[in-house]
């Protein structure tokens, strides 16, 4: 687990924030690193193993926060459940294609994630309240509007940044947590 947490903390602590529609990856370094991540390096000593589903998701999640989108998008178009089509979506959302970003958010549907992000999301943009939970495809459409606006380093564009940087985290979150099972 120390080396994710390591990976984690390098990429938690980035400044500035990722851009919403990054044009290369950020520290290639970390992609590498990424890659030789095992199911151990994702649990605690003693605890049982995740599958291999579980390794490639928090691999796509780690590179989507380090903005490798085509190696993210290499493992997530692999990865046939709602996780996989969410971490797709990201992908296409943060590569620019709009509309296959939400493509994919529908693909995966209702997702665990969506509550606390809108919880949590509301501190970030006010503009949530109003819609009354978290709304993959009007983030879609507010990023593609700011990024066609040349408005990333707005109030709007940070607050988009932030926004998008605790989704991000958060599915990192949930896909180290999410299907461990028993060696198989």
């Amino acid at each position: 687990m120390e080396g994710i947490t390591t990976i984690l903390q390098r990429l938690n602590n980035r400044d500035p924030l990722p851009l919403l529609v990054p044009d290369k990856v950020w520290d290639p370094a970390l992609s590498e690193e990424t890659a030789t991540i095992t199911a151990e390096d994702i649990v605690s000593e003693g605890e049982a193993l995740p599958s291999e589903q579980v390794v490639e998701a928090v691999r796509s999640s780690l590179l989507l926060l380090n903005d490798d989108l085509d190696a993210s998008h290499d493992i997530s178009q692999g990865l046939e459940d709602s996780l996989g089509s969410y971490l797709h979506g990201v992908m296409h959302r943060r590569e620019g294609d709009f509309p296959n970003a939400k493509y994919w958010f529908r693909l995966a549907g209702d997702h665990p994630i969506h509550a606390l992000l809108y919880d949590e999301g509301q501190k970030i943009d006010n503009d949530l309240k109003q819609r009354g939970r978290w709304d993959p495809a009007a983030m879609v459409d507010e990023v593609e509007r700011v990024y066609r606006d040349g408005a990333e380093d707005s109030e709007k564009g940070i607050a988009l940044r932030k926004l998008q940087m605790l989704e991000m985290q958060m599915l990192v979150g949930f896909s180290v947590g999410s299907g461990v099972k028993e060696n198989e």
